[in-house]
Parts: C-alpha cells; sequence; structure tokens
C-alpha cells in the first residue's frame, strides 16, 4: 500500500503527516517519524506495517532543503548568464570579424590571444546549437 505524506522540519523536529487521514507524527529524524506514522496507520487500517510505503513529499522550511533551493536557483540563473555572455562574446568577434578585423587583431583589441578568438569562432560554427543557445 502507497501512502503519500507531507515531511516537513519544524522547531528541530520532523513532522511526517498523511493530509488524507489527518495523522502526524514529530520526531528527531525523519526516518524514525515515517516508521512511528506507518505503525500508527497500521493500527488505523488493521494491516502490517511493513506493507505500507510512502511516497513523500519534502516541505521546503528545514534550513538544509532551503539552502539547497537556493544554490540549484544560483545556478540556474548562472548558466543563463554564462549563455548569454558566451552569445554576446561571439557576437562582438563576428562583428569586429565583418568590419574586416583578423583574429589577430581582434585578439589585441580585447586583451586575449587569436587562439583564443579562433576558438570561439570555432566552437559556436561546430558545436550543436540547442534553443538555449541560440
Amino acid at each position: 500500500m502507497i501512502v503519500h505524506i507531507d515531511a516537513s522540519w519544524e522547531d528541530r523536529l520532523w513532522t511526517v503527516r498523511d493530509p488524507v487521514r489527518r495523522i502526524s507524527v514529530a520526531r528527531q529524524r525523519v526516518a524514525t517519524a515515517q516508521r512511528s506514522l506507518a505503525e500508527r496507520l497500521a493500527r488505523q487500517l488493521q494491516t502490517d506495517a511493513g506493507q505500507i510505503q510512502f511516497e513523500v513529499v519534502f516541505t521546503k522550511d528545514h534550513p538544509a532543503l532551503l539552502a539547497w533551493s537556493e544554490a540549484e536557483e544560483l545556478r540556474a540563473r548562472a548558466h543563463e548568464f554564462l549563455q548569454a555572455s558566451a552569445r554576446k562574446r561571439l557576437e562582438a568577434i563576428n562583428r569586429l570579424m565583418n568590419d574586416g578585423l583578423t583574429a589577430p587583431e581582434i585578439a589585441e583589441l580585447l586583451g586575449m590571444s587569436h587562439q583564443r578568438i579562433q576558438s570561439i569562432v570555432h566552437d559556436a560554427k561546430t558545436k550543436p546549437r540547442t534553443p538555449d543557445t541560440q
């Protein structure tokens, strides 16, 4: 039997809750809280606690979960900024090339090696573009 439960971090305790049957248990460890909830549900449903499996939805009240969520959001934003930066760099190089400058001249103007300029242009031509990088 699969039971959908919520788990949240409140006042240094994990609280697991079965919203359908309105039963909740709070313990220091989430696994202990789940075992206790399984035992209570088993008594109510007249079944063996070992037959109960949980599908858990964790709320983001725990400081570590909040920090992880924030880190993932920052990583996604950083990825977007890096992609935008790469597009702008390539655009600048292409404009300078269209104006007739060579890779060594562009490199000198931008303060990088001509090999790096060639690498940026080469990578743009050979790497497949995803919808994110177009």
